[in-house]
């Protein structure tokens, strides 16, 4: 009977240690597992700040893009106008030219005779 509580000892003897084996991975498991966690949410904390950083330029650009885009239209405008007195310039060229020779040949028909 001895023989055997000696080997009842041992089997328990081992099963504790296994067990407190066990109960210390899983303390190191839970430790790193809060490291980790504590690192993640340092990194989701610098992800929402440059998101909050990016929402501002973003409407700063917004802004500066909105006042832009009054002169872009005001120049348009301009380049309409200056093309539409070229135009009429041109023309009134054409025909002021077109008067100078109609003009200079009955001027000169009427010096010939």
């Amino acid at each position: 009977m001895t023989a055997s509580l000696n080997e009842i000892y041992d089997r328990l003897g081992r099963l504790t240690a296994t067990l407190e084996g066990v109960s210390e991975h899983l303390e190191r498991q839970d430790q790193k597992s809060v490291v980790s966690r504590a690192a993640m949410h340092k990194r989701l904390d610098d992800v929402v700040l440059r998101v909050g950083y990016l929402e501002s330029d973003v409407g700063s650009i917004k802004t500066t893009t909105a006042g832009m885009k009054e002169v872009t239209d005001e120049v348009r405008e301009w380049k309409q106008r200056g093309l539409g007195a070229l135009g009429v310039i041109g023309i009134g060229g054409a025909v002021l030219g077109g008067a100078t020779v109609w003009f200079w040949g009955q001027i000169l028909a009427a010096l010939r005779g």
